[in-house]
């Protein structure tokens, strides 16, 4: 990883550079004096293998078998809740900034659940703009036009049926289940509110 850093900052003109960690991976993202980004991944010999779907293809030496990046339906659903729950509190708490960032989050769950459902990958909403119409509309109702609670409180109900439109379609139990809850919290949104954090 040294060596490589030296080599963008010296012949690359490397202006900046930071680290995101994957499970064994560090991913190093050097941005570039053209503002090009390059993005380099370290991985131990014995953990080098694809993540996901497609486009991974080894040049030299033989790939390890690993599973896909996403937790899968379960952990997509957990996400569901957690920022539902969360953006209610900020709503609440006058967070609206907060609430933004956890109403996009919401969004973005809807549409991973969306790609999984039908067979796209997921990681970094790459394939979104693949979505057919239906999915894209629901997804841009939910985006947030200013931080003003009645705003952040509409956003946040049209993401929450985003979600769970898609939990219906792929998992209907999961959706059974959540669906009650969640749209408690929605329709709660508004009114006093015990610390739910």
């Amino acid at each position: 990883m040294a060596d490589w850093t030296r080599f963008a900052y010296d012949e690359l003109s490397a202006l900046h550079h930071f680290d995101t960690d994957s499970r064994l991976a560090v991913y190093r993202a050097f941005l570039l004096a053209d503002l090009l980004e390059l993005d380099l991944a370290f991985t131990p010999a014995a953990a080098f293998g694809p993540l996901g779907a497609g486009g991974f293809r080894v040049l030299f030496g033989e790939p390890v078998r690993r599973g896909p990046v996403d937790g899968g339906p379960d952990q997509t659903a957990g996400y569901a809740w957690h920022h539902v729950r969360h953006a209610r509190v900020c709503i609440e708490r006058g967070a609206g900034w907060q609430a933004e960032h956890w109403i996009g989050r919401l969004r973005d769950t809807g549409l991973a659940l969306a790609c999984r459902r039908l067979g796209l990958p997921v990681e970094f909403n790459k394939h979104v703009d693949r979505l057919p119409a239906e999915v894209t509309d629901a997804a841009r109702e939910a985006l947030v036009r200013d931080v003003s609670r009645d705003e952040l409180r509409r956003c946040l109900r049209a993401a929450t049926h985003l979600v769970l439109r898609e939990l219906r379609l792929s998992s209907p139990e999961e959706a059974r289940r959540l669906e009650g809850p969640l749209l408690d919290l929605v329709d709660a949104a508004g009114a006093p509110t015990r610390d739910l954090t």
